[in-house]
């Protein structure tokens, strides 16, 4: 094994073009300099990513987006995503091997929110547990049609008051320049801060769900967040979902089932950091990401789509092919 290093970049992107041939060498250059640049991984004292060797050549690479969540009371956990893993066919029989070596630190949370099938047959062997069932799909402006109470959801500005949660400013920020939407919730007497990652389905625009402490929370109170979502242009909210029922408001897909190990996500939302958010960024906005160190965040400019060719595929854009793990 080998650890991926800024000098790696157009190898380690060549390989996953081979691997995911939809996404151009490009693509793959730019998510590694996402991912570079964000800190993340510089944080948690993680590395970016790693290659399989075989006499002095890669054969499989796998990257690591990771981050750190500062829980109250002092405790620090790390997360750690297996994102994007590609073993050459010749030494696919060496895959479970690879894995096994990247979740070898017990006091690490590891999650893969994107793998396939092949994939998916491992996971339990190591540890992996599925959190989800599959997403649910919520219709913005209908939900927004219910009342909502005394809770209220806001966009949380840069300049606010902080939330007592597992997440800095300075993370936060960085994906807002990202292109994520940082959200508050106000309601039971507490705060709840909330991400989501702006993305698109079948053409509209939809906020995704990659970041809270309590689902369950946020659920109750979903008229108040589709007023704020329906605020930003927003039309549907998806969120990893542990029941398969369809509901008027509700609409269950089957798909992007995510699997943990190590920390209990039964009311948690945690995608925060992960590939979903750096590797399938909006290209667009690259140039104004903003690393961790900085500690001064002005507003990204709005900026066009990107071209079709240069927008990597993810998770919840049915618009072109998912880019999973494989081995």
């Amino acid at each position: 094994m080998h650890a991926i290093q800024e000098s790696d970049f157009p190898r380690a992107a060549a390989l996953l073009h081979e691997g995911f041939p939809q996404c151009s060498p490009e693509f793959w250059m730019g998510a590694l300099h996402r991912m570079h640049h964000y800190g993340g991984n510089a944080e948690a004292g993680v590395e970016l990513g790693w290659f399989m060797m075989q006499a002095g050549e890669p054969v499989g690479v796998v990257l690591t987006p990771a981050s750190l969540r500062h829980w109250p009371g002092g405790a620090v956990e790390k997360v750690v995503n297996l994102s994007s893993w590609y073993v050459q066919p010749a030494h696919r029989w060496r895959a479970y091997l690879m894995l096994r070596s990247l979740l070898a630190d017990k006091s690490v949370t590891y999650t893969d929110l994107t793998p396939t099938p092949e994939v998916r047959s491992m996971l339990p062997k190591l540890g992996f547990a599925a959190v989800n069932q599959g997403v649910a799909l919520m219709p913005v402006p209908l939900m927004a049609l219910f009342p909502q109470g005394s809770a209220r959801v806001r966009v949380l500005e840069p300049d606010a008051p902080w939330p007592v949660c597992g997440l800095s400013r300075d993370q936060v920020e960085s994906h807002r320049a990202l292109g994520c939407l940082p959200l508050l919730l106000d309601c039971e007497g507490s705060q709840q801060l909330i991400v989501c990652r702006r993305t698109r389905w079948r053409g509209l625009p939809v906020a995704q769900l990659v970041y809270a402490e309590s689902l369950a929370q946020l659920l109750r109170h979903r008229a108040a967040l589709a007023r704020c979502l329906r605020s930003q242009g927003l039309v549907l909210f998806v969120h990893d979902t542990r029941s398969s029922r369809s509901t008027l408001l509700s609409w269950f897909r089957r798909r992007d089932v995510w699997y943990c190990r190590g920390a209990d996500l039964a009311d948690r939302s945690d995608a925060f950091a992960s590939e979903l958010c750096i590797v399938h960024a909006d290209a667009s906005l690259q140039p104004r990401m903003l690393p961790l160190r900085n500690r001064t965040f002005p507003q990204p400019e709005p900026a066009p789509p990107a071209p079709a060719s240069s927008a990597g595929p993810a998770p919840f854009n049915r618009q072109s092919a998912p880019a999973p793990s494989r081995c």
